[in-house]
């Protein structure tokens, strides 16, 4: 993994196109993944490090984290796998009390200029915006959350992210984009990447009736009038609030009119209610037709046997001479009677010959 973490630049401690070159020559694989952290820095070393990446024949993953500005957003560029896992502030190269000739500063201007085209060019190959608005964005030096990175095409795809304070008080002297020498200590010293107004960092992202999203500047609560946001617009939220955004800020929030939602919550009501007598009508009689036919349903045995009884020739015929002839054995009690009956006698004589009468 190639780690652009800190200011972009050749200063002590900083990350430049040699310590990157170091780093991609040890990645073996056709795949170098780009772990971006940086407020960003010098623009011409940041537009170096983006052509080396885009020239090593490689697949490139960037990925940003925590912080991407400025030039380290060119750098994130250089990637055919974007992944959004912070905001991207983008914005034009500025000068903070340049001093000079009217030559010197007239040249000056013009080596702004082309900067600021440079940058322009580099991502409107992948963004689906014009270069007027994008011109417009950057000149408003604005921060893009990741799903509107996505949006807009800066990035492929984005992550969740769980939202860091970000330090957007750069010390303005130490953050230079540019060390181009031509122009002497005015850009040594003043050339950077400072903001002309502080930049605006979304911590909010809220879906919209449409599909799209607004961006807010707040980490929690209700947006207000007030709040910063983006993009500029009327939106419609998904409960029919209406949130106008004019120049980066609400001037407006229209609630709903809850009569008219009420009204229609009560339509909506009686509606189910009537649809669901109607369906235990039909409930009640598709009971009724079922018991009606359980009590004239025969099983497929049942019908199996019928069918091989007519097959046979019906039922008078299969079992005419099946029935049995069997009778059970009388029984005789003519033995029984008959040594009764000699017991009988036999118990007479005794007495006769013992003299009883």
């Amino acid at each position: 993994m190639v780690n652009i973490k800190g200011i972009i630049g050749n200063g002590e401690g900083e990350v430049n196109l040699l310590s990157v070159i170091e780093q991609a020559n040890k990645e073996s694989g056709d795949t170098i993944h780009v772990l971006i952290d940086s407020f960003g820095g010098d623009l011409d070393e940041g537009i170096s490090i983006y052509n080396y990446l885009k020239g090593l024949g490689k697949t490139i993953i960037t990925e940003c984290v925590n912080n991407c500005a400025s030039a380290a957003t060119i750098v994130f560029m250089a990637g055919s796998k974007r992944i959004a896992g912070c905001p991207q502030m983008i914005h034009n190269p500025y000068i903070e009390g340049a001093c000079g000739t009217g030559d010197e500063l007239k040249e000056l201007a013009t080596f702004v200029k082309s900067k600021e085209t440079e940058m322009e060019n580099i991502y409107s190959q992948y963004t689906n915006i014009s270069k007027e608005v994008l011109s417009d964005l950057m000149d408003r030096e604005t921060y893009i959350s990741p799903s509107q990175a996505v949006s807009i095409g800066l990035a492929t795809e984005s992550k969740q992210i769980a939202f860091a304070k970000i330090n957007i008080n750069i010390n303005k002297n130490e953050v230079k984009m540019s060390e181009k020498k031509g122009l002497g200590t005015i850009l040594r010293e003043y050339f950077g990447v400072s903001a002309k107004k502080e930049p605006t960092v979304y911590n909010m992202d809220l879906s919209t009736a449409d599909g799209g999203t607004l961006s807010i500047d707040r980490t929690e609560g209700s947006p207000q009038v007030g709040d910063n946001a983006a993009p500029d617009g009327s939106h419609t939220m998904p409960d029919g609030t209406v949130i106008v955004v004019e120049n980066g800020v609400i001037t407006e929030i229209v609630e709903p009119d809850t009569s008219a939602q009420a009204d229609t919550v009560d339509e909506a009501a009686n509606e189910i209610e009537m649809l669901v007598e109607e369906l235990q009508t039909q409930v009640e009689t598709l009971q009724e037709q079922l018991v009606a036919a359980r009590a004239n349903e025969r099983t497929k045995e049942d019908l199996k046997i019928i069918n091989a009884v007519k097959m046979c020739g019906g039922y008078e015929k299969v079992f005419k001479d099946k029935v049995s002839a069997y009778k059970p054995q009388s029984r005789s009690n003519k033995e029984t009677k008959i040594e009764a009956s000699n017991s009988l006698r036999d118990r007479i004589n005794e007495l006769k010959q013992k003299g009883v009468k």
